[in-house]
Formats: C-alpha cells, sequence, structure tokens
C-alpha cells in the first residue's frame, strides 16, 4: 500500500511539475522533477530493467502519438516549450511519467480492457482539459475536434499501455476464467 500511495504521488507531482514549468517557461524544470521520480519509481522496483523498459516505450508511443495531434492543429504547447514544431519534450516526459504508474497504480485495470478503454476515455481527455485550463496546452479553436481526437487516443492507449506495459515486464494473462489474471509473483506495488 505503501509503493501504491507513494507511485499516486509521485505521478501527481511529476503531472503538475510539468504543466506548471511548461507554463512559466521553464519545461526543464518539469522534465527534471519528472526525472527525479521516475529514477525513484525505479529504485522502488529494484531498479528493473525491464520495468524501464516500459516506461522508455509509453514515453515513445506517447509522445508520438501527441506530435500527430500537435501537427494535426489540434492541440498546442508553449513555443518556447518545444523542441521541434511537433515535439515537446515536456509532453514526453509526462508520458514517461504515466508509464510508471501503469505496473503499480493503474494494475488493478489490467485485464479488464473495456473498463480500461472507457477510463482512458474519459481520463485522459480530461487531464489534457485540466493542462489547458493551467495555461499549458492549447485546444483547436474548435474544441470539439480537439475533445473527440483525445477521447480516440486515450481509449485505444490507456488499454494498449497496460497491455505493453504488462508484457514487456513479464506479466501473461491466465486462461480465461471469469476474473481479472493475476500478478506474477513479485510484482509488487
Amino acid at each position: 500500500m505503501k509503493r501504491l500511495l507513494i507511485n499516486i504521488a509521485g505521478f501527481q507531482i511529476g503531472w503538475f511539475g510539468c504543466i506548471l514549468s511548461a507554463r512559466w517557461d521553464m519545461p526543464l524544470v518539469g522534465i527534471a522533477i519528472v526525472a527525479a521520480v521516475i529514477a525513484a519509481h525505479l529504485w522502488m522496483r529494484s531498479w528493473d530493467r525491464r520495468e524501464a523498459l516500459a516506461i522508455g516505450a509509453i514515453f515513445a508511443s506517447g509522445a508520438a502519438m501527441d506530435s500527430i495531434l500537435l501537427g494535426f492543429g489540434l492541440l498546442s504547447f508553449q513555443e518556447s516549450s518545444t523542441v521541434t514544431p511537433l515535439f515537446a519534450l515536456w509532453i514526453g516526459a509526462m508520458w514517461a511519467n504515466f508509464g510508471a504508474t501503469l505496473n503499480t497504480s493503474y494494475r488493478w485495470l489490467r485485464g479488464r480492457w473495456a473498463l480500461a478503454a472507457a477510463f482512458g476515455l474519459v481520463g485522459g481527455p480530461t487531464t489534457y482539459y485540466a493542462g489547458m485550463k493551467l495555461g499549458a496546452i492549447g485546444f483547436h479553436e474548435s474544441q470539439h475536434w480537439t475533445w473527440l481526437a483525445l477521447g480516440i487516443e486515450w481509449t485505444i492507449a490507456m488499454p494498449l499501455a497496460l497491455w505493453a506495459a504488462a508484457r514487456l515486464t513479464g506479466w501473461r494473462p491466465a486462461k480465461l476464467t471469469g476474473s481479472p489474471p493475476a500478478s506474477p509473483e513479485g510484482d509488487v506495488a
């Protein structure tokens, strides 16, 4: 339970660190905060290389998905926080921060793919909206297109990210028994 609470708190610290530092044109501060959060997470997991690989995979795929939305003009970020016109490193850091929650805070969603998709549909776009309200993210002038794109992105991304993170760290689903599959021994929260 202690690790779960630390993971949840670390995610929130990383999220607010990235959003507020991007808002204040200091995105490297948020990136450093997320790096510290992830280092602490990996330390608590005994520097598990498979967990680091999962976080890296979520970083790369999430940053790519948001770059597509940025390229289509559905999202915008603080101009000074972008590395290229289609990539903001602090957004990548936020995806890595999210990746560090998949095998801990969100582990309960493993095997519950429809629930994970519904959770993504609601939770994903809502966090971007919060980022917009805090001034770090901009939505397309016709917001319904951004909401639609984020809803599609996160309906797919949440269950896929859970599955990928679990598989990259060695989790295999049990045979269909009607109940969610158990975690492997040693997989701690």
